[in-house]
């Protein structure tokens, strides 16, 4: 903390112009510093680097590569916001001693949250919420999530046209255009999620479905300014299915209707499939 106070001192001094924060880490971090008054215009995970990866992380920022990939993982103000922490805090055989466990053996975690976690968690909290179903009332996704999975940025801009989905032997076929609407050569990750029904059937059997789920991705190559490229991603029939973990013991497709959607990221993802799907008309993030 003292350190980003010195870097806003200096910024409100005018010895800096702007401040980047940098992401050293292979995993996601909490970001409430962002939350706090440090001028912080800008912030980029660049995983480990390694012992030239910091290079590349230098031309991005320098503008002589246009970034295009996405994030992993949903980055949050504060991870205890996640249900599934409160499983996450370490638990200890209580026959430890009996067997001479050791610190690393006698150490377990219970995982009881099943698929809810990560974006499967926040984005389907925020569908309840919009919908009004739920324990989600008050519910502040954009207090939570700081980026969402598969979030990611450019030196210009994207637009997708002509989406189509069609038969592809046991399996479907995603059909769209990007179009580079920006003054900037780039390439583009397009990511494909999926929607399926959630019944009475699944209500009454503890049925686990996201509100969205990832079910493809591609990247295009370089689309010059202006310019426009058509991609095809290939989405498995099997994704459309569950697991009914109570009743029939095995994976079911539910009659009723499924959505794919073309997105950038997870949140926008759940945002198309409230427009199409719920009527909802949602200006979020």
């Amino acid at each position: 903390k003292s350190m980003f106070a010195g870097i806003k001192q200096l910024k409100d001094e005018g010895k800096i112009k702007t401040v980047t924060v940098l992401l050293n880490s292979s995993n996601a971090i909490q970001l409430d510093f962002l939350k706090a008054d440090y001028g912080i215009d800008a912030c980029m995970w660049i995983g480990g680097v390694g012992a030239t990866g910091i290079n590349s992380v230098a031309k991005i920022l320098s503008g002589e590569i246009n970034p295009s990939g996405r994030l992993v993982d949903t980055f949050l103000y504060d991870n205890y916001s996640s249900p599934a922490m409160e499983n996450f805090r370490t638990q200890v055989y209580g026959e430890a001693e009996k067997y001479k466990l050791n610190n690393w053996q006698k150490n377990y975690v219970v995982y009881q949250e099943g698929i809810y976690v990560g974006y499967r968690y926040y984005e389907t909290r925020y569908y309840d919420f919009v919908n009004g179903k739920g324990n989600t009332a008050g519910y502040d996704y954009n207090a939570e999530v700081a980026y969402p999975f598969g979030f990611g940025k450019s030196y210009t801009e994207f637009s997708y046209s002509d989406f189509e989905i069609l038969p592809d032997g046991t399996d479907y076929k995603v059909k769209l255009t990007v179009n580079n609407d920006g003054d900037v050569a780039g390439k583009e990750t397009v990511q494909i999620y999926a929607s399926k029904p959630y019944t009475d059937y699944d209500i009454a059997n503890g049925i686990e479905k996201a509100a969205v789920e990832l079910v493809g991705f591609t990247k295009t190559s370089e689309i010059a300014a202006h310019s426009s490229k058509t991609v095809e991603i290939s989405v498995k029939k099997d994704s459309f299915k569950s697991y009914d973990a109570y009743k029939s013991k095995g994976y079911i497709l539910d009659e009723g209707d499924y959505y794919l959607t073309a997105a950038r990221d997870s949140h926008q993802a759940a945002n198309n499939i409230l427009a199409v799907k719920e009527g909802k008309s949602v200006v979020d993030g």
